[in-house]
Formats: structure tokens, sequence, C-alpha cells
């Protein structure tokens, strides 16, 4: 599931295991930057990244160090979180906490789209198949949202988190900060799995 920020494409939820049947399938899916795509023509040079071996190999790597680095975004989001809300936690550790808390929720959301979308597919076909996918990624990423929104409040504002009212100033900055973050998580991701894919190139 991906978002598009003018001409980037940034990953809402970590991408399945890589399946495509070629390198540049993938790579095209990853490369928000244009940078793996000038790695791959540098690599094909000396390398024939067209072969089955080679997209195995590829494959393999690519799920291996995206899964190890997908602890980066762990701390990339701490960071930014620690950086968001230093007058409310005053210990990193906190904020890693809370990313380790929500990194798990979204792998977690990650796996619930699949047979949504593979049941879909069995059901409708064209244009129907389109809108129903859709209102399901519309519906996934709302309910993505208000889980935000809601472990926010009840961690850096449980003072308020029972009583807050939906049209105060406290509540629509508390959506600002969801937004942020969520769109930062979404920055973190796709370069946690774009370096992921730059060294799987590096290794084939």
């Amino acid at each position: 599931m991906t978002m598009s920020l003018g001409k980037l494409k940034l990953n809402l939820l970590p991408p399945g295991p890589p399946s495509a049947e070629t390198i540049d399938e993938t790579i095209a899916k990853l490369d928000v930057f244009g940078i793996l795509n000038s790695l791959m023509e540098k690599e094909s040079r000396s390398k024939n990244l067209k072969t089955p071996a080679a997209v195995e190999k590829f494959n393999h790597e690519l799920k291996t160090y995206a899964t190890a680095l997908s602890f980066c975004n762990v701390l990339l989001l701490s960071g930014f979180l620690a950086i968001l809300y230093r007058r409310r936690r005053s210990l990193y550790v906190e904020h890693l906490v809370f990313s380790l808390h929500l990194a798990s929720f979204v792998l977690l959301f990650s796996i619930l789209p699949t047979p949504l979308f593979l049941v879909l597919v069995w059901l409708l076909k064209g244009s129907a198949l389109k809108t129903a996918a859709g209102i399901l990624a519309f519906l996934l990423m709302s309910v993505e949202m208000i889980y935000l929104y809601k472990a926010l409040l009840r961690f850096y504002r449980p003072e308020i988190a029972t009583s807050i009212r939906g049209w105060t100033r406290t509540a629509w900055m508390t959506r600002l900060a969801v937004m942020t973050i969520f769109v930062a998580n979404s920055v973190f991701i796709t370069l946690t799995y774009g370096a992921g894919a730059a060294i799987a190139l590096w290794r084939i």
C-alpha cells in the first residue's frame, strides 16, 4: 500500500516478500528517489541481472537485509518522536518503547490486507475490483490513523486522553501530529527498504 506525494510514492506499510519475476520490477516499486535505478544500471554492466539465479539471490538478499534494517525504522521513528515530544517524555527509551509498539502494530496491520485483497480479486473484476480495493485501502488507512490518534493521546497526553473533545485545539493539534508521524513513518519505511534493495544489488 503506497501514498503519492507528487512524484514520490511512499510505502504506508512494510512491503511484502519480493515476488516479482525480474529485479527491474522490484526496483521500480522501491525506487522512489531514482537512486536504485542508477545503481542497478551500474551493477548490470558487470553482472547479468536477468538470470533466474540472479533474481532468486536478489530476492533472498532483499528479504534478509530489509528485515534486519527494519529495526532502523524503529530507531528513526523514536528519534523523530523524541524531537516532537521532547517536553512530554524526557527519556529516549520511552519514545523507543512507543516506536516498537507502533512498528509492531503496523507490521501486524500489513499482514491483514493480503487475504482481504485476495478475496476481492476472487469475487470482483475490472473497475469493480479497483473501486472495492480503493475503498478497502481507505478503510484500512483510516483504522490505522484512528489507532495512532488514540495511542498518541494515551501515551503522550494521558491526562486528557479520556476527556478530550473532537473540536478542541488540542484535538486538532493531535490530528496534525498523527499526520506528521504517519508521513514520517512512511518515509522511514521507504528509506529502509530502499537501503535493503541497494545492499541486495551489491551482493548479487
